[in-house]
């Protein structure tokens, strides 16, 4: 996903393994890793760590609708200029940041392009831009 206003540019990466259930419950655990350059405070920031969400699911004229009920982020590293911080400030705004890449009580929804079995690629809203995405089953 990338980020880009008008004061930093960079990109979240975020792998996940996605579980859908009968019962219409999701769970996700995502690998993020975040890098954003802040070009008012000339800062290079770096982050890693691990994100856990769960929710509800329907399917509607081949939308997935995933709605979160609850999320929440672990940091495991966060570097500033390439040192690493231990400031327990700056690593909560980081899991802040982390947190917000799945907003509790948000509904995202995900239109497929194509389906084979075992392959998915959906085209899915991420801050107002589109982005398409692919996602294998194991």
């Amino acid at each position: 996903m990338p980020i880009e206003d008008q004061d930093s540019s960079g990109q979240i990466i975020a792998k996940c393994i996605s579980e859908y259930f009968g019962n219409k419950s999701v769970t996700h655990d995502c690998e993020l890793k975040v890098a954003v350059d802040s070009k008012a405070d000339k800062l290079k920031i770096e982050g890693a760590g691990r994100m856990r969400a769960s929710g509800e699911w329907s399917v509607k004229d081949k939308t997935l609708y995933d709605k979160t009920i609850d999320a929440k982020a672990e940091m495991s590293e966060v570097k500033i200029n390439g040192e690493a911080i231990t400031d327990k400030s700056v690593i909560e705004g980081m899991k802040k940041a982390f947190d917000d890449v799945f907003l509790k009580g948000e509904t995202t929804s995900s239109v497929t392009r194509s389906f084979d079995g075992k392959t998915w690629v959906f085209d899915q809203e991420v801050d107002k831009k589109m982005i398409t995405v692919t996602a294998t089953r194991k």
